[in-house]
């Protein structure tokens, strides 16, 4: 995966070299001004490409995150419930015994 992102980066520089240093629809660079312009554009990339990663990163762990929330939220009524099923009976007993 981070091989064909890599292919992207360069096609994707490339593709903005071709199109927008001059010379125009050449990949040959006029003077070393134009230099910057590739290199620039990989840099802006490089980072774009790292805050994506971190982005998808970070989304994956609050969904897992929110799912594990779900889950001892689901747990806590389920023992509040016991518990509240435990005291009812308790108490019955108890009353029980006192009648006797």
């Amino acid at each position: 995966m981070a091989g064909a992102l890599q292919g992207v980066r360069w096609g994707v520089v490339t593709g903005l070299n071709f199109f927008f240093a001059p010379p125009r629809f050449t990949f040959e660079l006029e003077s070393r001004e134009h230099l910057i312009t590739p290199v620039v554009m990989l840099v802006v990339a490089l980072v774009i490409s790292h805050l994506d990663s971190g982005l998808r990163r970070e989304s994956l762990y609050a969904a897992l995150s929110a799912q594990r929330a779900r889950q001892l939220q689901s747990l806590a009524y389920s023992l509040a419930d016991t518990a509240a099923q435990h005291d009812k009976l308790m108490h019955v007993a108890a009353a029980g015994t006192q009648t006797r």
